[in-house]
């Protein structure tokens, strides 16, 4: 197991990387978030929370497909923004 980084860290990581900035349909999380939706729409949780959404790709997923009750935290402010 790896030590727990900063935020700011994150931060960096969310700035220097495309692939956060992107359409969800071409983040490299696509393939695994249509397996969540696939999940939730069995379960129908009446609220979703996510923990590290980053700069909320699949919030904008969860949304397009219905989910409407949601929150997202991430302790990194420039993914969130």
């Amino acid at each position: 197991m790896s030590k727990e980084k900063p935020a700011s860290y994150y931060e960096d990581h969310f700035s220097e990387n495309i692939g956060f900035q992107v359409h969800y349909k071409s983040s490299h999380y696509y393939v695994p978030w249509t397996q969540v939706i696939v999940f939730l729409r069995k379960i129908r949780p009446r609220h979703i929370l996510e923990i590290g959404c980053g700069t909320g790709q699949l919030a904008e997923y969860l949304r397009d497909e219905g989910f409407t009750s949601y929150e997202g935290f991430d302790f990194a402010p420039k993914a969130v923004a």
